[in-house]
């Protein structure tokens, strides 16, 4: 299969716009606060445990998340990390085009290609979703 550059790039561009900042205030959440309620005498049925366990299971994945990403841009390419810290932390292009020297217009020219090389490296890291648009 081969994978459509364009629609990767775009959907890499939407997780980290729309779905990573939710990954990063769960995992911004203190973990102790997930624990078994104080019952005394209190008869419980086994349902809030449950409750626990998700919440805790929701916590560690969204962990593996924010390392991926953070993993992700330690192992790539100073472009492919400009290209996404310009998305997550609104870094500004012309900061991005001085540091890699290029132009702007070649920089959106090669940004496509700077999104996969993130999806590429994103993907092999635990608990980590293939962003990848295959054709």
């Amino acid at each position: 299969m081969q994978i459509d550059k364009v629609k990767t790039a775009s959907n890499v561009k939407n997780f980290l716009k729309y779905e990573y900042d939710t990954y990063v205030h769960i995992v911004s959440a203190n973990p102790a606060y997930i624990q078994s309620p104080k019952l005394g005498d209190v008869v419980v049925s086994g349902g809030a445990s449950n409750g626990i366990s998700e919440k805790y299971d929701k916590y560690l994945h969204a962990k593996e998340i924010v390392e991926g990403v953070q993993n992700s841009l330690r192992d790539g390419s100073l472009a492919m990390e400009l290209t996404v810290r310009k998305i997550i932390e609104h870094y500004p292009l012309w900061k991005i085009t001085n540091q890699i020297h290029i132009s702007k217009s070649h920089f959106y020219y090669l940004e496509k290609n700077y999104l996969c090389e993130f999806a590429d490296i994103f993907e092999m890291y635990p608990g980590c979703p293939d962003l990848h648009i295959y054709k």
